[in-house]
């Protein structure tokens, strides 16, 4: 579902709240990273995005939940992959390193 939605807006924002590492290994196409840790104190990297669809993803799903609690409570709608980059990669979607 996430998939289909950045083929139908290009424009929308992919966050990544893994670690740099994590990130460096390999990211869905576009994304941006913001580790979930500092997501709080990084808010303004998202500005603009308020009434825009941000989809979010961790590594399995859970650390995407708590990132995405922050965000709606900052007023902005996220969707959560609920598989993670795991069941990205493992759906054969396209990642980038």
């Amino acid at each position: 579902e996430a998939y289909e939605l950045t083929k139908q807006d290009p424009s929308i924002t992919v966050l990544d709240v893994r670690t740099a590492e994590e990130y460096a290994a390999g990211h869905i196409a576009g994304a941006s990273l913001i580790p979930l840790g500092s997501l709080s104190q990084n808010l303004q990297k998202l500005e603009g995005q308020k009434n825009k669809k941000i989809i979010v993803y961790c590594k399995s799903g859970n650390r995407s939940v708590a990132a995405s609690r922050i965000l709606k409570e900052h007023g902005f709608h996220p969707i959560n992959v609920k598989s993670g980059f795991d069941g990205w990669v493992s759906d054969g979607l396209p990642v980038e390193k």
